[in-house]
């Protein structure tokens, strides 16, 4: 691990909690971004079509953590299942993204 601090002003416990800081946004955000929406496999390259999907990406996974604070069976806590979801049914997910998005 890379670090200025000094090695005499780091306990194991402290390295332990730098080190896992490190992966924090990493296992929130980018593992969803890449296992299930398979961001690192886009084939687009133009940096406007990249902007937009990255942010289409983060909006879709903002509102799927949102929908998984509502009561309902862990099962139903996935992405792939509140995708299914979203595909069959997307006006109330799309009413809900207005409604924050419109909101006074």
């Amino acid at each position: 691990m890379v670090t200025s601090r000094p090695r005499s002003r780091l306990n194991p416990t402290q390295i332990l909690l730098l080190r896992r800081g490190q992966w924090g946004i990493e296992a929130s955000c980018h593992q969803r971004l890449d296992v299930s929406l398979h961001e690192d496999h886009s084939r687009v390259r133009s940096v406007s079509g990249v902007a937009v999907l990255g942010l289409l990406s983060r909006i879709s996974l903002a509102l799927f953590i949102q929908d998984g604070q509502r009561p309902q069976p862990v099962r139903d806590k996935t992405f792939p299942i509140w995708s299914g979801r979203l595909q069959k049914r997307p006006r109330p997910i799309l009413d809900r993204l207005l409604e924050r998005c419109l909101s006074p």
